[in-house]
């Protein structure tokens, strides 16, 4: 699976705001003020004078007109050389003054020398608390504009603050309707920052219409903007988050070395030509969200896989898997899944296996950079065919066969139908740890535990699997994806197969008596590129090596592979 949640708190950020409000652009202050943002919000809270009334004014009212014109760089000189004494007005200009420069510790600072001197109000609690909201301390910035709500400072500039402390605070119904109300109250001046973050509120409380309508206004009413560009990043996260309708088809030819999983000095049957082969492989991917309440989703997905070999005709395979899942999102940090799946798999045309499985997820995001999943599951393998009962011996391996016509005979009570029926069920858990390493460099690692109960003694076992990997962003939109999977397999009895070379016609042959044990690994080498959004390219190695202490089962295989890819509708970042 894609990263969906690591996507989508990049465009959001861990306090609540996005890159573009923290780095593209100082302080949300300083924003506002900008020339491709609202006028400044300050000018709300002052009155108006005359071109004739400020003409004649004196050097505080001059001050005073400066800053309610927005030309805080020509007031803050003043400001700052002559100490405002008991002048509440002054105090207050200096904290806006501050504030709207992108300094906001001495904005705080002159908020609290007129608190010391007993000058409150309202308006002072305002610029105090957008002082600590651009220092990060929400805390003390929502008590402080508490304050200014009860005063009724400013209502629009402070409603936005008040929702931008909320939804950094994890109350993202409060900061909806607080966004949603300044607004209302003055667009012209709280646009397009309290729409970009009624979208982030929206979403978090799963109003993924409500949150698409608001960023998209943000694209059509401010084009070419920071805001716009950081809109669509937060649509298209969401769109990954949680998909629309979406199909994947990938079309490609493979050449495979071992496509008979041919063991060490296996003799292959006379009817098989060989062990290697040249197919074509293809996938079909569909699947939609179906619903969605508040933190809660459900969607689900239908893959089609198949191959087509080119001389190895009956290992031609087909297998579609149904899989519906239910997620719960706790913040913008932490998901839980819960899914179901179901298969069919055919062999030849044979039916070949029945699967159903059940699975749970918890996925936190650390940080931009860092989220771990813990994952377990639970499933079920009904396989559609049985292995032939090889007829029992004298006893002895070696000695000659009861009956002559048998090619080979096994150790007497070895019932191989029964000892080697697959069937059972199994369980799983297993955590994955995925972290960023720099610009266009991501890895991860895992551990996993897999427990197989089978009907028959041959496949029941025990196994540790680790994984590694990593993927690297390379020149000319080329990526490479490197990854290893190690898995240490114990088998809970002895192997009914015997070893190949202990195989003489009309004799009977003997068995280990040591328990089963495989260890399996296999690295993966994938380098792709993206050809515009919809379709992609990719040249793929695959090595599996299997050393067990029985020869059936002990074996080596390549695949080399090359595949395209198209994509139609929303991109699949929400399936499992």
């Amino acid at each position: 699976m894609s990263r969906p949640w690591i996507e989508l708190r990049t465009a959001i950020g861990p306090d609540g705001r996005s890159p573009a409000a923290r780095h593209l652009h100082a302080p949300l202050v300083a924003l506002i003020l900008a020339r491709h943002l609202p006028t400044p919000l300050v000018a709300l809270v002052l009155v108006s004078a005359s071109a004739q009334a400020i003409a004649a004014a004196t050097d505080r009212d001059r001050v005073l007109a400066w800053v309610a014109e927005g030309r805080c760089e020509s007031a803050l000189p003043d400001l700052r050389s002559s100490p405002p004494g008991t002048d509440l007005e002054l105090w207050w200009a200096r904290a806006v003054c501050e504030n709207a420069t992108g300094n906001p510790m001495p904005a705080l600072e002159a908020a609290r020398a007129a608190s010391a001197l007993g000058l409150e109000s309202a308006e002072l609690a305002l610029q105090e608390g957008i002082a600590q909201f651009q220092l990060g301390d929400l805390a003390a910035a929502d008590a402080a504009l508490a304050i200014a709500a009860r005063g009724d400072a400013s209502p629009p500039e402070r409603l936005l603050y008040q929702g931008l402390v909320a939804l950094g605070l994890r109350r993202p119904a409060e900061a909806s309707r607080a966004f949603d109300a300044a607004r209302k109250l003055d667009p012209i001046h709280v646009e397009p920052v309290a729409s970009f973050y009624a979208g982030h509120a929206q979403a978090e409380l799963g109003q993924l219409a409500e949150a698409r309508i608001a960023l998209e206004r943000v694209q059509q009413e401010w084009p070419d903007t920071p805001w716009a560009e950081q809109a669509g990043q937060t649509l298209a996260a969401l769109d990954a988050e949680h998909p629309g309708p979406w199909l994947l088809l990938e079309l490609g030819g493979e050449y495979d070395d071992n496509a008979v999983l041919r063991g060490a000095g296996v003799r292959l049957p006379e009817e098989i030509q060989g062990q290697q082969d040249t197919r074509f492989s293809w996938r079909a991917q569909a699947g939609a969200d179906f619903w969605s309440e508040g933190p809660w989703s459900l969607a689900g997905m239908l893959d089609v896989n198949g191959q087509l070999h080119d001389e190895l005709n009956e290992f031609d395979t087909a297998e579609p898997l149904l899989t519906l899942w239910l997620d719960r999102s706790f913040g913008t940090d932490t998901l839980a899944r819960f899914e179901l799946s179901t298969s069919y798999a055919w062999v030849d045309g044979d039916p070949f296996r029945t699967a159903h499985a059940a699975g749970f997820t918890l996925h936190h995001a650390w940080s931009e950079r860092a989220a771990t999943s813990l994952r377990m599951g639970i499933h079920l393998d009904d396989y559609r065919f049985s292995d032939d009962d090889v007829a029992d011996g004298p006893g002895h391996p070696g000695t000659a066969c009861l009956d002559p016509g048998d090619i080979v005979c096994s150790p007497r009570g070895i019932d191989e139908s029964r000892d080697r029926n697959r069937d059972g069920q199994g369980s799983w858990i297993g955590v994955i740890h995925e972290f960023s390493l720099g610009e266009g460099i991501s890895a991860w690692g895992g551990y996993r535990f897999h427990r197989y109960s089978a009907r028959g003694q041959e496949y029941s076992f025990d196994s540790h699997g680790w994984e590694l990997g990593a993927r690297v962003a390379l020149p000319a939109r080329f990526d490479l994806e490197a990854s290893g999977h190690y898995a240490f397999r114990e088998f809970r009895h002895p192997s009914t197969f015997p070893e190949p070379d202990s195989l003489i016609a009309g004799l009977q042959y003997g068995l280990s008596r040591s328990d089963h044990s495989e260890r399996l690994l296999q690295t993966r080498l994938v380098l792709g590129r993206a050809l515009g959004q919809r379709v992609r390219i990719e040249a793929r190695w695959i090595h599996q090596r299997v050393r067990s202490n029985v020869s059936v089962f002990d074996y080596r295989r390549d695949q080399f592979g090359g595949f395209v890819i198209l994509a139609l509708g929303s991109i699949a970042g929400g399936a499992p």
